[in-house]
């Protein structure tokens, strides 16, 4: 009983500095909510917090994402998605394990990492979270096209990044020993092969569940069409296919998100009632604010600003080199994708989705849950440089993407 009346104490604790943010934010247009969180999250964190908070990577993977990826996926445009669905899993697929591959090169030289860490670093802090970029580019009537390949690769790289950073993980679990170089492990051919049957069986197992059981939810909502009913049917759905498909070890992320995108675009061909598709919708959209609520006051609270201070110039040096990393594969591999696009991606498009590789919840819960099994020196290393770029940017990439779209003249 005492646990959990400290859980209730610590979510309102949350809630009342979020409160305190959103009326300050709306009535200053220089700092976005989001932003505002986390500095805020930083403010308490320095001056000492009444409370004490811990974020584990289960609330984040297990509490947190689940209900950010179903209020994306109910929202989300199918028909624009299904448009741009080359470009999006070619970004979030091969961009992002191109991406990976350039922090394996690069992290041994800049960091004395493995090139196994090395790997381990590129799973963790290479998918992207474009949460404070989205509300940005609402706020701005930025163009369908650009909303949407930027809104689908981050859903998509997520459990993409979490396939490549289980595989590296179960090699280090297996040895017992992560200084231990991937040829040691297995064969570079053996490792590509792991990863490339990990990320099909991800991918279309989580396709396929999640399609499923959303078409049995909206056939459930719509023969009963009460408003409770569809909201209580739409969580289950939600965490039931989330937790059923990360137990059976494939994506949660990608089977939630199918889920949701069959589930909503079910419900408006159904004879669901527009009431009921509102509550539903107004529902996801309330999980999804506390959610990020929630976790982005955590991030500024826990955010290990000692270890930052400490690794300040390996942190710029892996700022640089997530930058780079993201640079150099999106330009090439969007350049490939214009000659068979029916809707190119013109340049201004690409800039911004360089500068919206913003790198935050699920880095931070990768990099979490990391730190449970390796040594504490390489654990606080890992921390640190995950930590700050995830700081660096929310709190720069978020804040001035509006003015990156103005100047690039690409708003409607």
């Amino acid at each position: 009983m005492v646990a959990l009346e400290e859980q209730l104490v610590t979510l309102l604790y949350l809630l009342a500095i979020a409160a305190v943010v959103g009326l300050l934010t709306e009535r200053s247009a220089r700092i976005q909510y989001t932003n505002g969180l986390l500095i805020a999250g930083i403010a308490v964190s320095a001056v000492g917090s009444p409370i004490q908070f811990e974020l584990t990577p289960e609330f984040i993977l297990l509490v947190l994402l689940p209900a950010l990826i179903f209020e994306d996926a109910v929202t989300i445009d199918v028909a624009a998605f299904r448009e741009n669905l080359v470009a999006i899993l070619a970004l979030a697929i091969v961009g992002l394990l191109l991406s990976i591959a350039v922090v394996a090169v690069v992290g041994p030289i800049v960091f004395g990492f493995s090139v196994a860490v090395a790997i381990l670093f590129g799973a963790i802090v290479m998918p992207t979270d474009p949460v404070s970029v989205l509300a940005v580019f609402e706020e701005l009537g930025v163009p369908e096209q650009l909303g949407i390949v930027v809104e689908g690769e981050s859903l998509l790289n997520d459990g993409v990044s979490i396939v490549v950073y289980s595989v590296v993980l179960t090699a280090f679990l297996e040895t017992e020993s992560p200084s231990v170089p991937p040829s040691d492990l297995f064969t570079s051919r053996e490792f590509l092969v792991t990863v490339g049957v990990g990320i099909v069986v991800a991918v279309v197992g989580g396709i396929l569940v999640g399609a499923v059981a959303g078409y049995v939810a909206a056939e459930l909502v719509a023969a009963s069409d009460d408003e409770m009913t569809a909201v209580v049917v739409s969580l289950l759905l939600a965490y039931g296919v989330y937790v059923l498909l990360d137990t059976l070890g494939t994506s949660g992320v990608i089977g939630t998100l199918a889920a949701g995108m069959v589930f909503a675009s079910r419900a408006n061909r159904t004879a669901m009632a527009p009431e009921t598709h509102a509550t539903v919708g107004t529902t996801w959209s309330v999980a999804g604010f506390l959610a990020n609520t929630a976790l982005f006051v955590a991030i500024g609270i826990v955010t290990p600003w000692p270890l930052l201070v400490e690794y300040g110039p390996e942190i710029v040096a892996a700022i640089v080199l997530v930058f780079f990393s993201r640079a150099i594969v999106i330009y090439p591999l969007v350049g490939v994708l214009n000659r068979f696009l029916a809707t190119r991606i013109p340049r201004s498009y690409q800039h911004v989705l360089t500068w919206s590789g913003i790198h935050a919840s699920v880095s931070i819960a990768l990099v979490l849950d990391v730190g449970e099994v390796l040594p504490e020196p390489l654990t606080e290393q890992l921390y640190a440089l995950v930590f700050g770029v995830a700081a660096f940017t929310l709190l720069v990439n978020g804040q001035t993407m509006g003015g990156l779209v103005d100047r690039l003249g690409i708003n409607e």
